[in-house]
Formats: structure tokens, C-alpha cells, sequence
């Protein structure tokens, strides 16, 4: 994994903490430069389905589908999503499983990754 280093100058200290954090996480997810602008056309492209099931002592685990591994670095999403959400979560079978119930703040999170929000279903 190669992590670009984001130099922080006074100008980009009026940034808003939000923008600060995409481009944080945009570097921690290309692999190279060329990465981001390649694979964006499949990433809006993309049906993610967002739900939640209800697992052992009725835990709600939310889970995201649909986010093609083969174009996509699933790992590093999910560490992205649990760092931010503060929450558990693991990579299983190309689903992305977070522990608790996430399914409106995911569908935000995901759009500042670079997914198109109209081609996400919340369930």
C-alpha cells in the first residue's frame, strides 16, 4: 500500500475538517495516482445495496454489497468506514460487514469516496 503524504500549509488549514479527511482517505485508497480517475466511471456505475441484519443476541450488523472487489481495494474501504464510524467490521465474500446499524451515514461516507449516491439502495 502506497500512502501519499498530504502536506498540511496554512492555506490548506482553512480546509473544512471534512475535506481534509477526503483527502486523507483518497490517498490511503489509490494505489497509484491514476487510480482514482480510472476506476471512477465504475464506481458511479455501481448498484450498492446497504441493509442490516439482526445476528446472534439481536446485534444489528450492516452490510454493503455491490462494490466490485476485482476494481476495488474492499479492505481498504472497510478500514476507512470503521475509523470513522468507531466500530468493528470485517471483509467477507466481497460483502463489507460493519457491527452496528450504519445505513444512513454509509450512503454519505461512501459518496465522499467516490460512489454515486443514486445507485446506492438502502434497505
Amino acid at each position: 500500500m502506497r500512502v501519499q503524504a498530504v502536506n498540511v500549509s496554512p492555506k490548506s488549514q482553512k480546509q473544512t475538517l471534512t475535506e481534509q479527511s477526503s483527502i486523507i482517505w483518497v490517498a490511503l485508497l489509490s494505489e497509484n495516482p491514476f487510480d482514482e480517475f480510472l476506476n471512477e466511471q465504475d464506481r458511479e456505475n455501481a448498484k450498492i445495496i446497504i441493509r442490516t441484519e439482526m445476528r446472534r443476541f439481536r446485534k444489528p450488523v450492516t452490510i454493503i454489497e455491490g462494490i466490485d472487489a476485482k476494481l476495488n481495494n474492499l479492505g481498504k474501504i472497510a478500514r476507512v468506514l470503521k475509523g470513522h464510524f468507531a466500530t468493528g467490521g470485517t471483509v467477507k465474500g466481497g460483502l463489507i460487514l460493519l457491527q452496528g446499524d450504519h445505513r444512513n451515514d454509509i450512503s454519505a461516507m461512501l459518496t465522499e469516496l467516490g460512489f454515486n449516491k443514486d445507485s446506492m439502495e438502502i434497505q
